[in-house]
């Protein structure tokens, strides 16, 4: 049964951890006629795992066509298959090597991509994260699809080429509350007054801050940060990007990326080097701004910042992970924005499709001129939750009845003080 609320934007009727709770459902709340503005997001390092997106070529020719273009590009590179690397029985270890890494996120990213472009999704703006910001201009028409393979393999051979005992690494730091943040900062401050090396190389959200350094720094740093009540995470990722680390790789990548045409971007693209849109004076720097873009330190929070300050409420993450979509709603918190993936692994490839597909009509993404999926892609009913029966009809009720019926059927309310809870079902 498809229910829509009155009376308040879909956006902000509802707590976000109760909307949170009912889209990890397949449910998702929206007003009639919401047209929210959108952003696509391209995920960066971390975002790989072993047969990413598997079963989804073959319900959707246009991933298909995007996945053997990549390999046939890839193939003439490497002499290998991408594909066959990701889904080998190897592919864990594969994807430990930025060759393989970079490629295959890049090739998952763009195959989802086209796919909810197919779909009717008309993103006002385009924002990738690290090596996603080389998806947001090939989606963006800044590249071919081929010349971008030619784009992230180049920047994975880059990378390869420094000493592995001179990679570093990135240790993610917890900051929930302003003491947790004070905190990180005085251990930063007398980490720079000593010979302990680190560098704040991304801020992803108020609660997440990542610095990147040698891994003896990060191990003995991660032990402050604990004396100090702050937990840390080591991410799964190949370098110490967005240091000074990555500086013998810039002249490298720099150099590939100036073998390529490059065009302005078709769709605005916010960069996470100069931290503005891509205007037509930038296309002749942007090889040297991304071979910059591995020694530059950014904050995702700021640039989501800036894109909901434009108007955009609706962050769509087209990538293999549920990564930026969970840093979104954190930045967002308490304003008027709702966002989602369009892959969550233990979900799968499929059903993610179809959860999008729903959350994209409800939220009404189609900017009323694709109502149906295309022919080349799967049909479904979009009208109608994942568990929903065969004869459901659409009803619309306030938002306080909303949430009675929504509670029923998925054991979730709003609970006494307005936060979302589970009922004990």
């Amino acid at each position: 049964m498809t229910t829509t609320p009155t009376g308040r934007n879909s956006a902000t009727a509802f707590p976000p951890d109760v909307q949170h709770k009912l889209q990890m459902q397949g449910i998702f709340l929206g007003s009639p006629g919401d047209g929210l503005r959108s952003c696509l997001m391209f995920p960066g390092h971390g975002a790989q795992y072993p047969r990413m997106l598997d079963g989804l070529a073959e319900r959707y020719p246009v991933v298909d066509d995007a996945f053997r273009r990549v390999d046939a590009t890839y193939g003439e590179l490497t002499g290998r298959s991408l594909t066959g690397l990701v889904f080998s029985d190897d592919a864990a270890s594969e994807l430990e090597d930025p060759e393989v890494m970079q490629p295959s996120i890049f090739a998952a990213s763009i195959a989802l991509h086209r796919l909810v472009v197919e779909l009717g999704a008309e993103p006002e703006v385009l924002v990738g994260h690290s090596l996603g910001e080389i998806s947001a201009l090939v989606a963006a028409g800044s590249l071919s699809l081929e010349e971008g393979v030619v784009a992230v393999h180049g920047r994975g051979v880059a990378v390869k080429a420094i000493e592995p005992e001179d990679r570093g690494g990135m240790l993610s730091v917890q900051t929930d509350d302003d003491q947790a943040r004070h905190r990180l900062e005085r251990l930063l401050v007398i980490a720079g007054t000593g010979d302990l090396r680190v560098t704040r190389s991304l801020v992803n959200s108020p609660a997440q801050t990542v610095l990147s350094g040698h891994g003896g720094a990060l191990d003995e740093f991660a032990a402050r940060c604990r004396e100090a009540g702050l937990e840390t995470t080591r991410l799964p990722v190949s370098h110490g990007f967005h240091s000074e680390l990555l500086a013998p790789a810039v002249p490298v990548l720099e150099k590939t990326l100036a073998s390529l045409n490059w065009r302005l971007p078709q769709v605005p693209v916010l960069s996470t080097v100069f931290g503005d849109y891509y205007g037509e004076d930038d296309v002749a720097r942007i090889p040297a701004l991304l071979a910059r873009q591995l020694v530059t330190p950014f904050s995702f929070q700021d640039m989501v910042t800036r894109i909901h300050d434009r108007g955009v409420r609706a962050f769509v993450e087209v990538g293999p992970k549920p990564i930026l979509s969970g840093l979104v709603q954190r930045i967002l918190d308490g304003r008027d924005a709702v966002s989602v993936p369009t892959n969550v692994h233990s979900v799968g490839a499929v059903e993610s499709v179809r959860r999008f597909i729903t959350f994209a009509q409800v939220h009404g993404l189609w900017q009323g001129q694709r109502a149906e999926v295309s022919e080349s892609a799967q049909r479904v009913d979009v009208a109608e939750p994942a568990n929903a029966g065969p004869t459901s009809e659409a009803v619309t009720v306030d938002a306080d009845a909303l949430l009675k019926v929504v509670a029923r059927h998925t054991g979730v309310s709003r609970g006494p003080s307005g936060g979302g809870q589970a009922d004990g079902r």
